[in-house]
Parts: structure tokens; C-alpha cells; sequence
């Protein structure tokens, strides 16, 4: 969500700017998804020209505990907040299954989970992208120990299409891969995708892995009984 809000010089009166930024969705105090309502903004212009900084306080409605966030730009721009006052350290949890297979993943994916939560969101995509290919090669190598050293080196979309084998999971990770590209380039190829669309076909790649290493189980149990 973006609006605009009217600023208050901090040094000075008679100083008021209004922005347009985009509102904090995330509450560092309860970790609720939440619509926030902005209360005060304060800008420091800077004595030798350059970006203003805008110190913006907001209300949960949620905890109704308040937060603040940073933006810093001009009054032409669009500003997306680089920091939230307090940060969160809040984690994702993966279950054991995951863990084990692909520890990488979970380190990678929590980063990028916090650093978006903090206001980072130009550099978070680029971390979910990054994890994505982290669990899907790790669970390459599960299914396909033999090939290790390949796996490791090939392209992303090349171990997808060779090491996959279920078509959900090769689905999922294809279209998770093209998304966590245009995070990492200038111009989208996507431009109706976003991190949103990433981090829910992650998810949907980590309960199908985890499906097929139950079944892995259950077949390893019935075999014995054969």
C-alpha cells in the first residue's frame, strides 16, 4: 500500500513536505500481516543538499503497539522504507525433513525473511532467489547422490529439467527461478509476479519435498515387508 503523508520539518518550521511511500505491512512487534496507520512523520533536510530522510511513525491495530520506519528520497519519488525501528529477528521454521536435506536453505531463506521485514526490499528477492536454488539442488543431490559434483555445477533451469523428477516440483521451481531472476536484473520479464508470488511457490516446493520424502519413508517401510 502507498499513500501519501504530510512531513514535518524537525529543525524547522513552516517546512512541511508531503511523500509518497509505501506503508510498512509487517509489524516488528507482534509479526502480524497487518494495514498500518500512519501517525507523524518527521524529514531532516540535509545541510548540503542531497536526499531527505523521513523518520515515519506508525500504529498497529493489531498489538496497537507503534513502530517506526526510514525512508530517505525526494518528494517527486515513490520511497520504500530502508529500515524499521525495532528490527525483528523473527524466524521461519522448516520442518527436521528440510533441515536436513538442505540447511543452506533455511539460513538463506530466514535472511532474506528478515531483511525484507526491515524495510530491505530491493535485496530481499535476490535472497529468496538464492535459496530457491539452494533447496532445489540440495534435494537434487538427495534424489540423485550419484550426481553430486554435477548438480553442484550445472546451471539452475538445467538441474530443474535433469534432476527433478516430480512435475509439480519441476513446475514450481521453474516458475520460482523466473520470478527470482527478475530480481536480480534491471528490466522484469514478469511484470505481474512479485516477491509475494516467490516466497508462495517456495513454500508450495518445500511441502512437496516434503511429501516425497514421507513417501520415501513409506516406501522404505514397505519394502522391509516385502
Amino acid at each position: 500500500m502507498t499513500d501519501v503523508i504530510t512531513s514535518n520539518n524537525a529543525l524547522h518550521k513552516d517546512d512541511d513536505i508531503e511523500f509518497n511511500i509505501q506503508f510498512p505491512c509487517f509489524c516488528p512487534h507482534c509479526s502480524q500481516n497487518i494495514f498500518v496507520k500512519h501517525l507523524k512523520s518527521f524529514h531532516i533536510r540535509p545541510t548540503y543538499g542531497g536526499s531527505i530522510t523521513i523518520y515515519a511513525n506508525f500504529l498497529c491495530p493489531s498489538c496497537e503497539e507503534i513502530f517506526m520506519a526510514i525512508y530517505k528520497g525526494y518528494p517527486a519519488e515513490t520511497l520504500i522504507p530502508f529500515k524499521i525501528i525495532p528490527e525483528t529477528s523473527e524466524r521461519i521454521d522448516f520442518d527436521t525433513d528440510i533441515s536436513e536435506i538442505s540447511p543452506g536453505f533455511i539460513k538463506i531463506y530466514n535472511e532474506s525473511f528478515q531483511a525484507e521485514q526491515n524495510g530491505l526490499t530491493e535485496i530481499c528477492g535476490m535472497g529468496y532467489r538464492k535459496a530457491l536454488e539452494f533447496l532445489v539442488k540440495d534435494f537434487a543431490i538427495n534424489l540423485h547422490p550419484e550426481e553430486v559434483e554435477k548438480i553442484k555445477k550445472q546451471p539452475l533451469a538445467q538441474c530443474i529439467e535433469n534432476f527433478i523428477d516430480s512435475p509439480k516440483i519441476k513446475t514450481l521451481s521453474k516458475a520460482s527461478a523466473w520470478i527470482g531472476n527478475d530480481e536480480t536484473h534491471y528490466c522484469r520479464q514478469h511484470e505481474d509476479y512479485n516477491i509475494e508470488h516467490l516466497k508462495a511457490f517456495i513454500n508450495a516446493i518445500v511441502s512437496y519435498i516434503n511429501s516425497e520424502l514421507e513417501l520415501k519413508k513409506a516406501e522404505q517401510l514397505v519394502g522391509k515387508s516385502d
